[in-house]
């Protein structure tokens, strides 16, 4: 971004984290912002009522609205919103030692709990990793931050349903010649976006394959995740095989998209592989899983397979607590 906009944006975050809007508003509070000198319009999110982060999101179009929602509703987990997600967030994060290329400044500022933080502002793309902001993004951003720290100023932030009906509530957002933005207040009706994954479908080799493999008695818990790290730029889709009954990682894998990783794990049913220590794969009399998108993705292929496919999502603790244990060994690598 150019030296105007980065300023702007700098003076923007610090009104903002001034007006102290999460204050207000939790954020579960879901409203829209639209600027119209970008021409841009999202989800917008405020971080810090849980004291741990402070900031502000704004997932872009109406699929931002559908993925933010389908994730309050525990339709959607964690992964599929990254995977899915289009966006621009500006945070006051905890300092830390290193280049860091979305970071806005050198300059340290306390947050509410004692620790050091630094202002970071970044764009989301799907299935890319963060990146840093052009001139245009960090000026919506701006806008939007102005935005949300006047109406907070003004203790006009969540006075409102951020829904009516079937609408949703928002701020369009406009610049005057003065350089202050103005909002106008409106309730508005998104169009439905499909988001998620593609249906996983196997080829007639591989279904042949599978068919002629002996049946495992038991069960397997599966999970289909993004670690908070990135492999050649890219995320990484792990795909996690857990066997219940003797407590052992039964397959591991990434790739760099979800379907690849979903085809990964039939290739080693396929073909009997296993991780390490455990049996050799065979095809499960069941699967569970503890995500509504990976079984929506996956069940018409297991069914396919006379494979009973079970979702929990409620979660499985074990398999959580393996998602956990290996995403923490992959951020400390």
């Amino acid at each position: 971004m150019n030296h105007q906009a980065k300023e702007r944006l700098q003076v923007a975050a610090r009104r903002f984290l001034a007006a102290r809007p999460w204050d207000h508003v939790g954020d579960d509070y879901l409203f829209g912002l639209h600027d119209r000198e970008a021409g841009r319009f999202g989800c917008a999110s405020v971080m810090g009522a849980a004291g741990l982060e402070f900031g502000l999101s704004v997932n872009l179009g109406a699929a931002g609205f559908e993925l933010l929602r389908r994730l309050q509703e525990e339709e959607i987990d964690h992964s599929t919103l990254l995977a899915q997600s289009s966006g621009i967030s500006f945070v006051l994060g905890q300092h830390v030692e290193g280049d860091h290329p979305y970071r806005l400044g050198d300059a340290v500022i306390p947050r509410e709990d004692g620790l050091p933080g630094v202002l970071s502002a970044w764009r989301l793309v799907p299935g890319q990793p963060p990146r840093a902001l052009d001139s245009e993004e960090a000026q919506f951003l701006s806008r939007c931050l102005e935005a949300v720290a006047d109406l907070a100023l003004k203790n006009k932030l969540g006075k409102v349903s951020a829904r009516d009906g079937s609408r949703v509530l928002f701020y369009n957002l406009s610049e005057l010649k003065s350089g202050k933005v103005k909002t106008r207040q409106s309730y508005r009706r998104l169009d439905e976006v499909p988001v998620g994954h593609e249906p996983f479908r196997l080829s007639a080799d591989l279904l042949a394959r599978l068919r002629a493999r002996e049946r495992h008695s038991g069960r397997y818990q599966l999970s289909l995740f993004v670690p908070p790290v990135s492999v050649a730029g890219g995320l990484a889709w792990t795909a996690l095989l857990h066997e219940p009954e003797t407590d052992t990682i039964a397959f591991l894998h990434t790739e760099h998209s979800f379907q690849a990783a979903a085809a990964s794990v039939f290739e080693a049913i396929a073909a009997g592989q296993c991780a390490a220590n455990a049996p050799p794969l065979a095809l499960p009399r069941e699967v569970w899983t503890d995500s509504f998108p990976v079984y929506e993705a996956l069940k018409e292929t297991l069914a396919e397979l006379e494979v009973r496919f079970v979702c929990k999502t409620s979660g499985l603790p074990a398999l959580e607590a393996l998602r956990t244990s290996l995403s923490d060994f992959l951020v400390r690598q």
